[in-house]
């Protein structure tokens, strides 16, 4: 992060944030659907399938930082640097879709006016804000209609291609609109006591891979200006000053 701010300021971008839903409450579900709902129109992507979730999230000054030399106990954590900068970072292992529903995760702690409450409470608005962003209420209602008793995979499927969400929180979604009447647990015991089920719902599908790269455009940047040496390039990508003489450059 001393880097990433270094090079904005040796570019003089001005990285302020604007929190549009800090002034909403959270005291139910519903505060967490109506947040969502605003921060996604303040966004301008409506009820449109957020398709790269990073890009978006760099777009609106909230750095994304992944990591790759962590296991999978860590998830992911979310602050504000210097009591100014968003930051979220990520397991940089995961598959897209759990990428994506953890970075939303940590969107909801980093934005949301949690009340005072236990961690078992606050984890639940972040989870149910993650999964409204990723497939609005409004949305599960047009996929699959006000009621079911039956669902194929290969539907599930294209929900979990077009708007990046994991079919186990596409199901979680499912009952929570009323639209499937089994609890979660039964979805999730069909599923565990079937390893070939487990293993065609366990597999990614979406198609953006979700990978930060806004550091590395300004590097290239500040190079390409001159703002900074080669061998300053060098040390900040960790790529060989000989790789990057060998890059094009128009």
């Amino acid at each position: 992060m001393e880097n990433y701010l270094w090079i904005e300021d040796i570019l003089q971008i001005d990285s302020s944030f604007e929190n549009s839903i800090g002034g909403i409450e959270i005291k139910s579900a519903e505060d967490v659907v109506a947040a969502v709902l605003k921060l996604r129109n303040d966004w301008k992507i409506g009820l449109d399938p957020a398709h790269n979730l990073i890009q978006l999230l760099e777009d609106q000054e909230i750095k994304v930082v992944e990591l790759h030399d962590v296991d999978d106990s860590f998830d992911g954590l979310a602050t504000f640097v210097n009591d100014k900068y968003p930051v979220i970072v990520v397991n940089g292992h995961y598959t897209v879709e759990r990428k994506r529903f953890t970075l939303l995760h940590e969107l909801g702690h980093l934005l949301m006016n949690l009340p005072e409450c236990d961690r078992k409470m606050e984890e639940n608005f972040c989870n149910l804000f993650a999964a409204e962003f990723l497939f609005p209420r409004d949305m599960v209602m047009y996929e699959f209609g006000p009621a079911r008793n039956a669902l194929y995979i290969e539907e599930l499927e294209a929900v979990q291609e077009k708007y990046g969400i994991s079919i186990q929180a596409i199901i979680c979604r499912l009952v929570d609109a009323g639209i499937i009447h089994e609890n979660k647990s039964y979805f999730y015991r069909a599923i565990n006591s079937n390893p070939e089920l487990k293993r065609i719902i366990d597999q990614p599908r979406f198609a953006t891979p979700e990978k930060s790269e806004r550091f590395q455009q300004l590097v290239f940047r500040a190079l390409s200006q001159e703002n900074i040496s080669i061998s300053k390039a060098s040390s900040l990508l960790n790529r060989s000053i000989s790789e990057l003489r060998e890059s094009t450059m128009f």
